[in-house]
């Protein structure tokens, strides 16, 4: 968790853009849109919703990205484990708090999964972000051991397996853990072999994925159209990190922010790194929260036929974005600094 402003405010910024997409993301399949959605009967706000969609696997690869390009020249550090995990754990037990005050239940695995790391390991993001993490010091040995031959050569087989396979021949290989891995692996990649300064067009080739992705969608929705479908089946065009679209998009828009020059701006890295991170914490690392925010509370699926759909929905991601840092930074300044500044050598870390 962090505060420090004298980080690139580049970085922070793609940080800051790549939370919002993950939160523009969850208020469209999170909320019971996916379930009601009928290709066979496209509207301009079916479209919205699937168009809308593209962001939240890429945002996820952007931050493994971030996380290996800055690790591969660091080190990992026991203090910003204990802070992450203890981030994690008092935002859990906040959202619990809130929860149960309102009236939801929890059952007895609900309560334990409060706890980090102990039952979302396989499919959550938070938790192979701290496995990778905490196996970063292994990894970059290995990696700074490489050539580029045999560091290229490790790339390919792993995105051969986890993208290619998946992607073309839908193969299940889909894994977190070893798709952070090759995440991490790739981040290390571009800043091992400093692939920003290459002299490509990486805004508009960013533009041109988001483009290619939204034409995919179109096209899965006339195979169900055309051919009579009986399962809406657009999701396969963004439904995991590792479809080869949204890999080389995520790629695409972290070399065009690593070649971005902005200053250091104040405001923008103030709310950048662990505030960012804070925000996924607070709406959607708890499955009751996702039900009560989306579907209980904003009721996202009743404007799903309704005129000012788009509006609903830039109110309600917007909201979500302001609250979510607004409560990260009143837990940061009231619970979570007063107990580690009291620890020797604590100082303010970046995720």
């Amino acid at each position: 968790m962090t505060l420090e402003i004298k980080r690139q405010s580049n970085i922070e910024l793609l940080r800051i853009i790549a939370m919002f997409i993950i939160v523009l993301h969850h208020y469209c399949v999170n909320s019971g849109f996916v379930e009601l959605i009928n290709p066979k009967i496209l509207t301009g706000n079916v479209l919205f919703v699937q168009f809308m969609s593209i962001g939240g696997k890429v945002g996820v690869n952007i931050f493994f990205l971030i996380s290996g390009y800055f690790m591969i020249n660091s080190s990992m550090k026991w203090r910003k484990v204990f802070q992450l995990v203890f981030q994690i754990l008092s935002i859990n037990i906040l959202v619990c708090i809130f929860l149960s005050a309102i009236g939801y239940s929890y059952g007895f695995k609900d309560y334990l999964k409060i706890i980090p790391l102990i039952f979302d390991v396989p499919e959550s993001f938070i938790s192979n972000y701290i496995v990778v993490y905490l196996l970063s010091p292994f990894i970059n040995k290995a990696l700074k051991s490489f050539n580029k031959k045999e560091y290229s050569y490790l790339l390919l087989v792993l995105l051969i397996y986890f993208c290619m396979l998946h992607t073309f021949l839908n193969q299940k290989t889909w894994h977190y853990m070893g798709w952070a891995f090759t995440m991490y692996c790739v981040g290390a990649y571009i800043r091992k072999y400093d692939l920003s300064k290459l002299n490509w067009h990486f805004g508009w080739i960013s533009i041109g994925f988001v483009i290619l992705t939204c034409v995919e969608i179109l096209l899965l929705d006339f195979i169900v159209f055309k051919f009579d479908k009986s399962q809406s089946i657009w999701c396969f065009a963004i439904g995991d990190a590792n479809k080869i679209n949204i890999f080389l998009m995520a790629v695409s828009i972290f070399l065009y922010f690593l070649r971005l020059n902005i200053r250091c701006i104040k405001s923008i890295n103030y709310v950048g790194g662990g505030i960012a991170f804070g925000v996924l914490l607070w709406h959607a690392n708890n499955d009751i929260m996702r039900q009560w925010l989306w579907k209980d509370f904003l009721k996202n699926t009743e404007y799903l036929t309704h005129d000012y759909l788009w509006l609903h929905c830039l109110l309600s991601v917007v909201s979500v974005y302001v609250i979510c840092t607004m409560l990260e930074l009143l837990r940061y300044y009231f619970i979570e600094r007063p107990i580690f500044s009291k620890i020797k050598g604590y100082k303010k870390v970046n995720v």
